[in-house]
């Protein structure tokens, strides 16, 4: 294989989609005729045909699929492009035609058990063999190869050559028939020869199945280490036993979090143990957080009393709704008590090009506000629409469906209006938000919010139920202190995600590199 080296198949293998270029590099090496090892010395016996000169092919038919009498599930099979599966045997197609459509409609036998089948439009060089007779759609053709030429090598070379610069802008064109697929070069040697390359592809295909097997092996096996692991700091009993295995992980860093989704199992146990009050100590100092919740109703109190405040709950969370255990000095108590809910549900406000941004659950990301995509109300309209309550920095937007649970603190100094579906908590303190946001992402609040919701197609949650949601609540002081230490291992953690990317990025463009080198 001229100008590649096999010992650096490991490092093509080290890029996210490593296997899939293998498996592409040793088509398109079948293809210029360089796969088997006497083809790097002598010429190769091969004539370039075009693909009516190999085989006969017929582009298919789509009956109107407005009219129930053209099908039957349980007549003809139909291949559609989404029917087949790369390079395997078709066996079952997703719609049947009826045997008045066929006689309509297509008017020719159908096509033989055997054939092969190649997508020629959106999914360029998609094959597979049928398995049955039957018929397929316009976006395919059914071909039957001439004398002297092997279906399997045509079904293993045609992807490569459906792909390659003039011949997928043909077939990209408008017109889409014999004329533009009489466009393709197919490269015919012997038979002989032909039957080798399609062993010899076979040979490579499952060594590569072979690796990408063994990939997922060790990514599983690393999953569940990393799992395992994690899991061991979320049993922690208390904060100092947590800090004890804390240091074991972290000095494997390197080796653990290797892949986002590592990075993100890591994440979800860091909320997951800021919640349960296993992040960090507690300290005598900190006055409890039942006095912080008194500050808090006596703040609702008077918001009830001068601005008719109708956001309640109930008061008491009994013990059989505490679904995390609490250490001293923690309390319970319901969102609904520690906010005032601005929710604009029911309504939908007339958006314009331009005047003041519109914040939707779209923009409502889990832990943080985008801009993007970016909606407007007419600025002469915001006094009439925000009528329920002025979001304010620091206040917290929910979002109750599509998605459900998203949280984030609002850092928007300028004024915004609320859409449908995100509900802005105007916090009696303040202060409180930074922690609160964590706990909401936390996996043990998100279950009790998922618990609440109703819906089959589009899930949600209503805002009185919502409202009885109850929170673990610890001392003020140790909120700061849970604050300070989640931001400083999320930053961690982007660190280690930015590291991954970089390596990735870097994996992708050296074995960009091997592969060129390998078909130039």
């Amino acid at each position: 294989m001229s100008g590649f080296q096999f010992d650096r198949i490991r490092q093509v293998c080290e890029a996210a989609d490593g296997v899939d270029r293998l498996r592409q590099l040793v088509l398109d090496l079948a293809v210029q005729g360089r796969l088997l090892p006497g083809s790097m010395v002598s010429p190769w016996r091969r004539r370039l045909l075009t693909l009516p000169e190999v085989a006969d092919y017929r582009i298919g038919k789509t009956p109107p699929s407005k009219e129930p009498r053209h099908w039957d599930s349980g007549g003809i099979p139909w291949v559609s492009i989404s029917d087949m599966e790369h390079f395997g045997n078709l066996m079952e197609t997703s719609r049947g035609l009826s045997r008045a459509c066929v006689a309509e409609t297509f008017k020719y036998p159908p096509v033989p058990a055997g054939s092969l089948l190649m997508s020629f439009k959106l999914t360029v060089g998609k094959v597979c063999i049928l398995g049955v007779d039957g018929y397929h759609n316009e976006a395919i053709i059914s071909i039957q190869p001439k004398a002297g030429v092997s279906r399997d090598y045509l079904m293993r070379v045609l992807p490569s050559i459906a792909k390659q610069g003039k011949s997928k802008d043909a077939l990209m064109g408008a017109t889409l028939n014999s004329s533009t697929l009489a466009q393709l070069v197919v490269p015919l040697p012997e038979l002989d020869e032909q039957l080798a390359i399609v062993a010899k592809v076979d040979e490579l295909m499952a060594l590569c199945d072979r690796l990408e097997a063994r990939q997922q092996d060790a990514e599983a096996a690393h999953a569940r280490l990393v799992q395992a692991l994690l899991d061991s700091l979320t049993q922690a009993r208390d904060a100092d036993e947590f800090q004890a295995r804390w240091r074991l992980v972290a000095g494997q860093f390197p080796v653990l979090f290797t892949s986002e989704e590592s990075i993100d199992a890591l994440v979800a146990t860091v909320l997951e143990l800021a919640v349960s009050g296993r992040l960090v100590s507690a300290s005598t100092e900190d006055p409890p957080a039942e006095q912080l919740l008194c500050e808090v109703a006596s703040v609702k109190a008077k918001l009830v009393e001068d601005d008719g405040l109708r956001t309640a709950a109930r008061n008491d969370v009994p013990a059989e709704e505490h679904y995390l255990s609490i250490s001293k000095g923690w309390s319970y108590a319901r969102i609904g008590n520690l906010a005032r809910f601005i929710d604009y549900r029911g309504r939908t406000p007339v958006k314009t090009m331009d005047g003041v941004p519109l914040i939707t659950a779209k923009n409502v990301r889990p832990g943080y506000i985008s801009r993007e995509p970016r909606e407007f109300i007419a600025a002469e309209e915001f006094s009439s629409w925000m009528t329920r309550g002025l979001p304010r920095v620091g206040d917290m937007l929910f979002t109750t469906e599509a998605p459900l649970g998203n949280i984030a603190l609002i850092d928007i100094d300028e004024r915004f209006a609320l859409a449908q579906r995100v509900i802005c908590f105007q916090l009696h303190r303040l202060d409180m938000g930074p922690y609160l946001r964590i706990a909401f992402m936390s996996r043990s609040v998100q279950k009790q919010i998922l618990d609440m919701a109703t819906g089959m197609t589009a899930t949600g949650v209503k805002a009185s139920r919502l409202k009885e949601l109850p929170l673990p609540i610890p001392p003020l002081g140790e909120q700061r202190r849970i604050v300070a230490k989640v931001t400083e291992l999320l930053a961690l953690c982007d660190q280690l995600k930015a590291r991954i990317a970089a390596a990735r990025a870097k994996n992708a463009q050296l074995a960009q590199a091997l592969v060129e080198q390998a078909v130039a």
